[in-house]
């Protein structure tokens, strides 16, 4: 009994180290990364590893708001809808004041 009780608690932990993290969409893919419904890099950058505009649109098994949310929340701007819609990168913003 007590095996089992480690292996739960240390998944749930697992998982709750996994709820903080920030999927940046226009970053480059990792492994076992979600697929946000059915996306295509417009416009790669300099890189050629991240992504500068990437587009999302709805499939059978996801649509883009997840996707969506993801680019806000790394600080891209998001046009569309939850059907389909466009990341752009924002480039960094540099004040001296």
């Amino acid at each position: 009994m007590r095996p089992l009780i480690v292996a739960v608690g240390s998944t749930l932990i697992l998982t709750a180290c996994e709820w903080g993290v920030t999927t940046d969409v226009l970053g480059p893919a990792k492994d076992g990364q979600v697929v946000y419904a059915t996306t295509e890099c417009v416009t790669p950058n300099a890189d050629g590893v991240r992504c500068d505009k990437k587009t999302c649109k709805r499939d059978a098994d996801s649509n883009c708001a997840d996707f969506a949310q993801k680019c806000l929340d790394n600080g891209h701007n998001y046009s569309g809808n939850n059907n389909e819609g466009t990341c752009t990168r924002q480039p960094p913003t540099n004040h001296i004041e």
